[in-house]
């Protein structure tokens, strides 16, 4: 980091692994964003005839876009499984669809006969217009963003393609890429008499419903979502908006602002929960989209209750504390409610000590920054059992922290990072924790393939240990994203696991043993140095530096054979906050100790 100047760290935003959440899981960014990516989808003719002669919800414009909010917020806050079959159900109900386009060619600028399906040019551009849809929000109702996080924004809708089966060679990197595609894309298309009768009457129908808030909601993000479609898509739709609507867009657009700048953001699952209770016909809808992705028998009320549950904390209102007496889970509830209220003053002032401690590590950038940093995530037992649930639940607790700090890491010029996730000590463990834990790690893994983080940051994934002690199906995934990110070397992310500081010095002295031939090795022990056996160790073998930290969480004061051999000369430093509950002030507080450290290595 250059730049040494307050002011331009107080401006400066640092990309975090849940940013994409952050500025997409909001009410009022993916209700307009919806109705922007569905309209420009209707601009396409193939897309058009599709959903004409196919969607069971042609004529009911807003389920559809209500479904199109329940999978953006799969996408943005389920687990690795449910994206999957959300994934499994998408493919389930769009690879049947399929059909001839006839009359309209000439219009469109197609062949007289142009076939459409399931396509991966028409996945593509489904994807494309949701990432136009977010960014022209965020350009004129919400934060501008930079050009790290346009990338990042494009790169995570694109994976989306990239799950369904599109290849990532075909599919934009950059926002730079995605740009010349859109453009490339919208200059060859021409909207044909089907999709403008479609936007036509998408936009009538918005109109209609018993509910007047809902009515007003509806037509409001539609016109605001018509209002961001490019000037050549609007003129081609050749829809003349009336005058009350052009008064209603000029109103909407700074309160939306406001709303966007200034309020508490409304998530989507909140938002789509209300929708249910104002308008019941949405209730089904719901009901129906849950059960197909994932496979259950629900009724509306319990699938409604479900859906809620799914996304509350699991750390309020446990049976444990309602089982105490009704005094005490108000109590709780009441002292939940007093933390949360505190919550946007913690963070503003949590978000000011990040800022001062970059700016005194780029102040002090003069001395020792570690290069490769190792990390112990100890404690997520203990936090389970604190927040009275089952203690293989914190290893999900202790997965979300640590795409938290990957990145904390990555944008405080760390460049290698090794953590330690299991240990051949850890096989001690219940049977159900142990199977819990490699599911998880599996799902994990798997969700790495396909984070946008990881490509747009090109972070090389290994994992460094005794894997043939791993199940099967987890040594599988493992092999897929160590060859999905075989060819990046900005960052590097090595996963300890089953990882024993004595086995891998073993491990080593074998792989040299191995090396030597069989009448030489009387001589070859005796003159046996250090190096020798430096050679063949787990980093070394990746051809990576030493470690030049390690950090322990959970109050614990050892390295338990962390990096044994590697750690002759690295620093230690030991936090008292269990590993769930490891902030990025502790983080950078604990980089900012080891580079006013001199280290000496002995001189």
């Amino acid at each position: 980091m250059q730049n040494t100047n307050w002011w331009s760290f107080i401006k400066r935003r640092y990309i975090s692994y849940n940013f994409f959440t952050n500025i997409s899981d909001r009410a009022e960014v993916v209700m307009i964003g919806s109705w922007c990516a569905l309209l420009l989808q209707l601009h396409h003719p193939l897309i058009a005839a599709g959903i004409r002669d196919h969607s069971q919800l042609r004529d009911a414009p807003f389920k559809r876009l209500f479904r199109t909010m329940v999978f953006l917020e799969i996408i943005l806050n389920g687990s690795s499984q449910e994206k999957d079959d959300l994934i499994a159900w998408l493919n389930r109900i769009h690879i049947p669809v399929e059909g001839t386009l006839q009359t309209e060619g000439s219009v469109a600028n197609l062949p007289p006969e142009t076939s459409y399906g399931f396509t991966e040019d028409l996945q593509i551009w489904v994807i494309a217009t949701l990432v136009f849809a977010f960014l022209e929000f965020h350009k004129v109702l919400g934060t501008p963003l930079n050009e790290d996080e346009k990338d990042l924004i494009c790169n995570e809708f694109m994976m989306i393609a990239h799950r369904l089966g599109v290849p990532r060679e075909r599919l934009p990197q950059t926002h730079a890429e995605y740009e010349q595609y859109f453009l490339q894309t919208i200059n060859q298309l021409q909207v044909s008499p089907t999709a403008q009768a479609q936007v036509t009457q998408l936009l009538e129908l918005t109109r209609m419903g018993s509910n007047k808030v809902f009515q007003l909601i509806n037509t409001g993000a539609a016109l605001l979502g018509f209002s961001l479609l490019p000037q050549q898509v609007r003129e081609n739709l050749g829809i003349q908006l009336s005058l009350s609507q052009r008064l209603l867009q000029t109103i909407l657009h700074p309160l939306v602002r406001g709303f966007y700048r200034l309020l508490p953001p409304i998530t989507i699952h909140r938002f789509l929960i209300w929708l249910c209770r104002i308008d019941p016909s949405l209730n089904p809808v719901l009901k129906g989209t849950l059960n197909q992705i994932h496979h259950k028998s629900l009724s509306s009320e319990q699938t409604l209750a479900w859906f809620s549950g799914r996304n509350q904390q699991l750390l309020i209102g446990s049976p444990a504390s309602i089982e105490k007496g009704m005094a005490v889970y108000i109590k709780e509830r009441v002292e939940f409610l007093l933390l949360t209220a505190f919550q946007p003053l913690q963070q503003w002032i949590d978000e000011r000590r990040c800022q001062y401690l970059r700016y005194r590590l780029a102040m002090e950038a003069g001395n020792s920054r570690p290069n490769h940093l190792g990390i112990i995530m100890d404690g997520n037992r203990r936090f389970a059992k604190r927040q009275q649930l089952v203690s293989w639940r914190g290893h999900y607790f202790g997965a979300n922290k640590l795409r938290d700090v990957v990145m904390w890491a990555f944008t405080s010029d760390v460049k290698v990072l090794t953590v330690w996730a299991f240990s051949k000590e850890n096989f001690r463990r219940q049977d159900e924790e142990i199977n819990n834990l490699f599911r998880l790690m599996e799902q994990e893994f798997r969700a790495l393939k396909f984070s946008a983080l990881v490509h747009t940051w090109q972070v090389r994934v290994r994992v460094i240990g005794e894997r043939d002690y791993l199940p099967t199906s987890l040594r599988a995934v493992i092999d897929a994203i160590e060859e999905e990110t075989a060819q990046y070397n900005k960052f590097f992310l090595q996963v300890a696991m089953p990882y024993g500081g004595r086995a891998e010095i073993v491990s080593a002295v074998r792989a040299y043993l191995s090396s030597v031939a069989v009448d030489e090795l009387p001589s070859q022990i005796a003159s046996l140095e250090e190096e020798a056996i430096s050679r063949h160790t787990y980093l070394a073998q990746l051809d990576l530096p030493p470690i030049d930290c390690i950090l322990r969480t959970s109050n614990e004061w050892r390295t338990s054979g962390f990096m044994l051999w590697d750690s002759g000369y690295s620093e230690l430093y030991f936090c008292q906050e269990l590993w769930p509950d490891f902030s990025e002030v502790a983080f950078l507080k604990s980089l900012r100790s080891f580079c006013l450290r001199q280290r000496r290595f002995g001189v």
